[in-house]
């Protein structure tokens, strides 16, 4: 039988808290990677790019993301020159945006 599921993180796990934690994750690795070459000499100069170890990049590139907090992240990508932009829209909403 087919289970139909709205994202894959749905399989993963119950708690719509964590789902919610996995998708941004997944959301920053897909900014943090999209100029990533592949190979071994692109491995490195990822690692070497954000400052990070062979481990570290191999687990962002992986898609490892038990092994990566958003604080390490979003580190990544303001040292790439990300930087966030914030608008508070109303009393109880905020709009958030990587930009570069």
């Amino acid at each position: 039988m087919l289970t139909q599921v709205a994202s894959p993180f749905d399989l993963l796990t119950d708690d719509p808290t964590e789902r919610s934690l996995m998708k941004l994750k997944a959301d920053l690795l897909i900014l943090l990677t999209m100029d990533y070459d592949g190979g071994e000499e692109g491995l490195a100069r990822f690692a070497k790019d954000n400052q990070i170890t062979r481990d570290e990049a191999r687990s962002v590139l992986t898609g490892e993301l038990s092994a990566l907090s958003l604080d390490f992240l979003a580190t990544c990508l303001f040292r790439k020159g990300w930087y966030l932009k914030r608008q508070l829209v109303s009393e109880k909403q905020m709009d958030m945006q990587f930009t570069h």
